[in-house]
């Protein structure tokens, strides 16, 4: 695949050309950072941007068309609700865009919206058919009356912190080094099983910590791929075993090379969204 190339249509005197406003998760549970963006994509070039694996939840309220996965066809008033991703998926902006998008700790979803975190493995689900529609109109209508984008996400904070929780994970499980623990250690913080202990992280973060490892392996290599660094050194900071190892990671998470990742990484125009909530594992799209 190459470069993705995304043409949006600018305004005289605008820096840039979406218009963001970002707020980490500033303590509250659960929350690792929201992000208000808005903007008019006029015409975009082939193949389509894609957005790649991560280990995040993502909440997205859309008031004006929104991110779509290559399923959706809906406009604005949805609110989508997916969990961590493990495989790159095309997406498409509609031509008028404004939406408010939550980064959620996977553990979260069973605890606020009663799901457990493995149903949502690589999905995209419409949260009135978890919630049902009074929860998410309110959530609209907050969002909606908002006139300022740290109002709106104000509202959404709100919203979520009015939640009703429904099944806590265990502190182990809330913890956001996990993907570098190993699965002993692991389970003897639980005080379960082995076993015992898989079926709680799958309910909880939907994945293994094998399939953790490998993306965090993945993320941390993206973090870096805008530096001048060697493929064999960025190989060994990621935590690869070789260069090789890299490039099948890449081509597993990314359906590229790590060169033509490089190059539709440095020309993403979605991507610099996420970067100054400085989370780790954060969702990522070019």
């Amino acid at each position: 695949m190459s470069t993705s190339t995304l043409a949006i249509a600018r305004s005289p005197g605008r820096a840039s050309p979406l218009a963001t406003h970002t707020a980490p998760g500033d303590g509250q549970r659960g929350v690792t950072g929201l992000v208000d963006v808005a903007g008019r994509v006029a015409s975009w070039g082939p193949p389509a941007p894609c957005a790649l694996p991560s280990l995040h939840a993502v909440l997205s309220v859309g008031l004006l068309g929104e991110i779509q996965s290559e399923r959706d066809d809906r406009a604005g008033g949805a609110v989508r609700l997916s969990g961590v991703a493990t495989r790159p998926f095309s997406y498409r902006l509609s031509a008028e865009l404004h939406a408010v998008i939550v980064l959620i700790e996977p553990w979260a979803i069973p605890e606020w919206f009663g799901v457990d975190a493995a149903c949502l493995v690589d999905r995209r689900v419409d949260l009135r058919d978890v919630l049902g529609a009074a929860p998410v109109a309110r959530l609209l209508r907050a969002v909606q009356r908002a006139g300022a984008a740290k109002d709106r996400l104000l509202a959404v904070r709100r919203w979520l912190a009015a939640l009703t929780p429904r099944a806590a994970a265990p502190a182990p499980l809330r913890d956001a080094w996990l993907a570098d623990r190993d699965a002993a250690g692991l389970a003897r913080a639980l005080g379960v099983s082995l076993r015992q202990s898989e079926r709680l992280l799958r309910r909880h973060h939907g994945v293994t910590l094998r399939e953790m490892k490998g993306i965090r392996r993945f993320q941390r290599a993206l973090e870096r791929l805008d530096e001048d660094l060697s493929w064999a050194a960025l190989s060994a900071d990621a935590g690869f075993a070789d260069q090789s190892h890299l490039c099948r990671a890449v081509r597993r998470y990314a359906g590229m090379t790590p060169a033509a990742l490089r190059g539709a990484a440095g020309a993403s125009l979605i991507a610099p969204m996420y970067r100054p909530l400085g989370c780790r594992d954060r969702f990522v799209a070019i």
